[in-house]
């Protein structure tokens, strides 16, 4: 098969006229992408299983286990707690060229073998298409969303885009804190023992072992890569008659480039591969757990040659994602990406309790509350105020509804609805009857909730509260409060869905009322960590609320990073799309490595006024502290991609 010469993003880029845009995607576009071959828009499947054949080809001479370790050990030690990851480079490329791999019925070669060092060529030329193809799942879903004749089918384009280039939803140690949190029940851990052969604990235990169990083995590779290497050079110093003429010097330069060559070849050999390979008694061992645990543990999570059938566009959440090991079949499992394995964790569990409605219910009531207690700490430490209030019923026209939390600080009180459930996969994958249904239970319901109340107090009509759980009266003072705020927190991340406003309104899951703020707990978590007065939250909340609807971002906290560095009022920012990416690298720096919160950009005298008005906290010191925030942000330009 001829493969076909398809056109890269960088002769995309070349097609735009000379201007500050196409500087500006230059600029930003890593060389990777820039060399991304594009299947054509209108493609479709037949496209991309042409492509997919011409990989299956390219890759058909070589080891399957060899190649994955060449692709993923990048991934494996770097880019473990990576937070909401767009995809410029590789997760889900991983995912999908790791499909096409599985496609096999084993991972011997499918053709001729060919010599392990020919395989890297093959292996950019794969990375190549494939970036192409992830480039292309975005592309063609932003046209369907923006020719959608139905508010539907635009909310399911926007939903398939962020299932294709997010992962993750959070930081690594926010989904332990949530399952550490949800393995106390002792009637959901027998449970979990006994459906799938672990529990909660047990799966935490094994996952942390697999981590330091790898990063011990890659780190003996890499030494014993570079004693190869010193030996062969003093082979080559002490005979240099025996030097194969293709490694043969004439200077120091050229030494230093053979040396380079020799350790990539090392480094990426076949014993790279059998390094990174695992068994269930490594594991058990590390973990210092049994050795059956183990091997369940493994089994659930493991997807095996001939697992995977018709590969089609990085949309969906695939087999790799979920089952993120692959296993040889002979007892040895390599794992492609460690987050897919972190994150798979909790999903799996689930489906396995469901099984159990009894047991499914305690564990949801469980779940729900973490999310509402930690929305309610979260909320608290951003404005610092003990006038928080979790697990409220409070009475109006006859009926109790519900809040589960209620936040007050100075005449702003904060009304928010915590929701701890899913969307499906068949959501995920865009399929609209399930995206409706799973979106007016998380968003449609809850905003009705939050809104209800929230017109309530904006009307100075203060109602009779109760404790949910005692039904015991509660003394809730809102008298005074001029503003209110309504936030849906929820475990999955959804904050992009804020960005179709007219459509959820128009699909019916959003009614025509002031919409909230709609915010991942994980996201809520690193906002509130890195807030340091109540104004820049309040703010925040506000700015969100009613964002400019030509934004569209992958990443709360990259709006949260552009609020706190520069400013979220985009009136001077001419252009039809404005993209807000890349920006929370220093809060990322801050989660992962312990480096320094990040902190608003405040001129000497807007940080003294606000330090003043936290300290002193007179009457209106959120308006005021806002309108701070506002005059030192006032005549800053965004640094955003216009389009």
């Amino acid at each position: 098969m001829v493969p076909v010469r398809r056109a890269t993003a960088a002769d995309l880029i070349a097609t735009i006229p000379q201007s500050a845009t196409r500087a500006r995607v230059e600029a930003s576009l890593p060389e990777r992408l820039k060399r991304a071959e594009l299947p054509p828009l209108d493609g479709g499947a037949a496209e991309i299983a042409k492509i997919k054949q011409e990989i299956a080809l390219d890759l058909a001479p070589y080891d399957a286990m060899h190649i994955l370790a060449c692709l993923t050990v990048t991934q494996l030690f770097t880019r473990s707690e990576i937070y909401s990851e767009l995809d410029d480079d590789s997760a889900a490329t991983i995912e999908w060229v790791a499909s096409v791999l599985l496609e096999r019925p084993s991972p011997l070669p499918t053709a001729e073998p060919a010599p392990p060092a020919t395989m890297s060529a093959a292996i950019q030329r794969t990375l190549d298409r494939t970036r192409g193809i992830t480039m292309q799942a975005i592309m063609g879903a932003r046209r369907r969303r923006d020719q959608a004749t139905t508010a539907l089918d635009a909310i399911a384009a926007e939903v398939e885009v962020h299932d294709a280039v997010s992962r993750w939803p959070g930081y690594a140690a926010q989904a332990r804190m949530l399952l550490e949190r949800l393995a106390e029940s002792a009637d959901v851990a027998t449970f979990l023992r006994g459906e799938i052969g672990f529990d909660l604990s047990q799966a935490l235990q094994i996952e942390d072992a697999v981590g330091r169990f790898l990063t011990a083995r890659f780190n003996a590779h890499g030494e014993r890569t570079a004693h190869v290497v010193k030996n062969l050079e003093a082979e080559f110093d002490a005979h240099p008659e025996a030097v194969p003429a293709a490694l043969k010097v004439s200077d120091e330069g050229e030494r230093a480039h053979r040396g380079l060559w020799m350790l990539a070849q090392e480094h990426f050999s076949e014993r790279l591969r059998d390094a990174l390979l695992v068994t269930a008694d490594d594991l058990a061992a590390e973990a210092e757990i049994e050795v059956r645990v183990v091997e369940a543990f493994l089994r659930a999570f493991s997807s095996s040659f001939g697992d995977t059938k018709g590969t089609s566009l990085l949309t969906g959440r695939n087999v790799v994602r979920k089952r993120p090991f692959v296993t040889v079949g002979d007892g040895r499992y390599l794992l492609t990406l460690p987050g897919n394995l972190l994150w798979s964790i909790r999903p799996l569990a689930e489906a396995g309790m469901k099984a159990n409605a009894a047991i499914f219910h305690k564990y949801e009531s469980a779940r729900s509350r973490y999310t509402e207690y930690e929305s309610a700490r979260h909320f608290a430490t951003a404005l610092r105020t003990d006038q928080v209030w979790t697990n409220v019923g409070y009475w109006l026209d006859g009926a109790c509804y519900e809040a589960d939390v209620l936040a007050r600080v100075d005449d702003v009180c904060v009304v928010v609805e915590a929701k701890s459930g899913e969307l499906t996969g068949k959501a995920w994958r865009g399929r609209k009857a399930d995206l409706k249904r799973d979106l007016d239970k998380l968003l449609g319901e809850s905003s009705i909730q939050a809104g209800r109340l929230a017109a309530e107090l904006q009307a100075r009509r203060i109602p009779e509260f109760v404790d949910r759980a005692t039904g015991a009266a509660l003394t809730i003072p809102l008298e005074g409060v001029d503003r209110v705020e309504s936030v849906v927190v929820t475990l999955e991340g959804l904050g992009f869905v804020g960005l179709l406003l007219p459509q959820l309104r128009e699909a019916g899951v959003l009614d025509e009322g002031e919409p909230p703020w709609i915010v991942s707990l994980y996201d809520l978590e690193a906002i509130a960590g890195s807030c340091a007065h109540a104004a820049q939250l309040t703010s925040y909340i506000r700015h969100r609320r009613t964002l400019d609807p030509r934004v569209e971002f992958v990443d709360e906290c990259d709006l949260w990073m552009l609020h706190l560095k520069e400013t979220l009022d985009f009136r001077a920012v001419r252009g039809r799309v404005i993209l807000v990416d890349g920006r929370s690298d220093d809060l990322n720096q801050s989660w992962m490595f312990g480096a320094r919160t990040p902190k608003m950009k405040l001129d000497k005298l807007s940080k003294r006024r606000l330090r003043e008005l936290d300290r002193k906290r007179p009457a209106g010191f959120i308006a005021a502290g806002e309108s701070v925030i506002a005059d030192a942000q006032r005549g800053r330009r965004p640094k955003v991609q216009v389009f």
